[in-house]
Protein backbone atom coordinates (compact mmCIF):
# COMPACT_ATOMS: atom_id res chain seq x y z
CA UNK A 1 0.00 0.00 0.00
CA UNK A 2 2.35 2.27 0.72
CA UNK A 3 4.54 1.46 -2.28
CA UNK A 4 1.92 2.44 -4.54
CA UNK A 5 0.76 5.66 -2.83
CA UNK A 6 4.42 6.83 -3.17
CA UNK A 7 4.58 5.81 -6.85
CA UNK A 8 1.10 8.18 -7.08
CA UNK A 9 2.43 10.69 -5.43
CA UNK A 10 5.52 10.84 -7.63
CA UNK A 11 3.36 10.80 -11.16
CA UNK A 12 1.17 13.18 -9.92
CA UNK A 13 4.06 16.04 -8.66
CA UNK A 14 5.71 14.95 -12.51
CA UNK A 15 2.57 15.84 -13.84
CA UNK A 16 2.22 12.42 -15.60
CA UNK A 17 -0.66 9.20 -15.33
CA UNK A 18 0.77 6.15 -17.02
CA UNK A 19 -1.99 5.95 -20.01
CA UNK A 20 -0.94 4.22 -23.22
CA UNK A 21 -1.77 6.50 -26.29
CA UNK A 22 -0.77 7.15 -29.92
CA UNK A 23 1.43 10.60 -29.79
CA UNK A 24 0.93 12.04 -33.77
CA UNK A 25 3.47 14.03 -34.95
CA UNK A 26 2.05 14.73 -38.82
CA UNK A 27 -1.93 14.10 -39.87
CA UNK A 28 -3.17 11.99 -42.70
CA UNK A 29 -2.98 14.29 -46.07
CA UNK A 30 -5.10 13.60 -48.91
CA UNK A 31 -4.74 15.36 -52.01
CA UNK A 32 -4.35 16.04 -55.67
CA UNK A 33 -0.93 16.93 -57.96
CA UNK A 34 -1.44 18.71 -61.01
CA UNK A 35 0.71 20.52 -63.75
CA UNK A 36 -1.19 22.62 -65.87
CA UNK A 37 -4.82 21.17 -65.14
CA UNK A 38 -3.54 17.82 -65.54
CA UNK A 39 -2.95 15.62 -63.34
CA UNK A 40 0.48 14.25 -62.36
CA UNK A 41 1.11 10.53 -61.81
CA UNK A 42 3.85 8.99 -59.85
CA UNK A 43 5.23 12.46 -58.03
CA UNK A 44 6.99 11.59 -54.83
CA UNK A 45 5.43 13.23 -51.28
CA UNK A 46 7.67 12.38 -48.57
CA UNK A 47 6.04 13.41 -44.96
CA UNK A 48 8.44 14.04 -41.91
CA UNK A 49 7.37 15.16 -38.66
CA UNK A 50 9.87 18.11 -36.49
CA UNK A 51 10.17 15.95 -33.23
CA UNK A 52 10.51 12.00 -34.84
CA UNK A 53 12.82 10.36 -37.31
CA UNK A 54 9.54 8.54 -38.76
CA UNK A 55 9.42 9.54 -42.45
CA UNK A 56 6.70 8.08 -44.81
CA UNK A 57 6.63 8.15 -48.64
CA UNK A 58 4.35 7.24 -51.34
CA UNK A 59 3.79 8.37 -54.56
CA UNK A 60 0.87 9.71 -56.40
CA UNK A 61 -1.33 7.14 -58.89
CA UNK A 62 -2.25 7.64 -62.37
CA UNK A 63 -4.68 10.28 -61.52
CA UNK A 64 -2.53 12.63 -59.03
CA UNK A 65 -4.16 11.31 -56.01
CA UNK A 66 -2.27 10.33 -53.20
CA UNK A 67 -2.79 9.61 -49.26
CA UNK A 68 -0.20 9.96 -46.49
CA UNK A 69 -0.11 9.46 -43.01
CA UNK A 70 -0.62 10.18 -39.99
CA UNK A 71 2.83 10.03 -38.22
CA UNK A 72 2.49 8.41 -34.90
CA UNK A 73 4.12 6.60 -31.97
CA UNK A 74 3.25 5.06 -29.43
CA UNK A 75 3.44 6.88 -26.01
CA UNK A 76 2.89 4.91 -22.53
CA UNK A 77 2.90 8.61 -20.29
CA UNK A 78 0.58 11.20 -20.62
CA UNK A 79 1.09 14.54 -19.75
CA UNK A 80 -1.36 16.66 -17.53
CA UNK A 81 0.19 19.79 -17.91
CA UNK A 82 1.16 22.07 -21.27
CA UNK A 83 0.41 21.40 -24.52
CA UNK A 84 2.23 18.96 -26.99
CA UNK A 85 4.65 21.02 -29.75
CA UNK A 86 4.38 19.65 -33.22
CA UNK A 87 5.90 20.13 -36.58
CA UNK A 88 5.79 18.55 -39.83
CA UNK A 89 6.66 19.02 -43.69
CA UNK A 90 5.08 17.80 -47.23
CA UNK A 91 7.49 17.45 -49.62
CA UNK A 92 6.31 16.97 -53.49
CA UNK A 93 8.73 15.87 -55.82
CA UNK A 94 8.30 16.50 -59.73
CA UNK A 95 10.84 15.84 -61.79
CA UNK A 96 13.79 16.07 -60.19
CA UNK A 97 12.42 19.75 -58.21
CA UNK A 98 10.80 19.85 -54.90
CA UNK A 99 8.11 21.91 -54.07
CA UNK A 100 7.00 22.53 -50.39
CA UNK A 101 3.35 21.34 -49.77
CA UNK A 102 2.75 21.86 -46.42
CA UNK A 103 4.55 23.06 -43.64
CA UNK A 104 3.32 23.85 -40.19
CA UNK A 105 4.65 24.21 -36.18
CA UNK A 106 2.52 25.45 -33.35
CA UNK A 107 1.44 24.28 -29.96
CA UNK A 108 -1.07 21.68 -29.15
CA UNK A 109 -2.13 18.92 -31.22
CA UNK A 110 -1.73 17.49 -34.78
CA UNK A 111 -5.28 17.73 -36.74
CA UNK A 112 -6.64 14.66 -37.48
CA UNK A 113 -6.62 14.91 -41.31
CA UNK A 114 -5.97 17.23 -44.03
CA UNK A 115 -6.59 17.96 -47.63
CA UNK A 116 -4.34 19.84 -50.45
CA UNK A 117 -3.64 20.20 -53.52
CA UNK A 118 -0.47 21.37 -55.58
CA UNK A 119 -0.98 22.92 -58.76
CA UNK A 120 2.81 23.14 -60.36
CA UNK A 121 2.21 25.95 -62.70
CA UNK A 122 2.20 28.82 -59.44
CA UNK A 123 4.45 26.82 -57.16
CA UNK A 124 8.26 27.82 -56.91
CA UNK A 125 10.81 24.79 -56.20
CA UNK A 126 11.90 24.32 -52.29
CA UNK A 127 15.91 25.31 -52.24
Amino acid sequence: MRAASIIGASLWVAACVPVPHHHYFAPGVAGLVMDGGVPVANAEIVLTGTFTDHISTVRSDGEGHFQIGPIAELEFIQWLMGDPLFGYRLNITVDKQTYLGLSESNVGYVPWKTTFALRRRNAEPHR
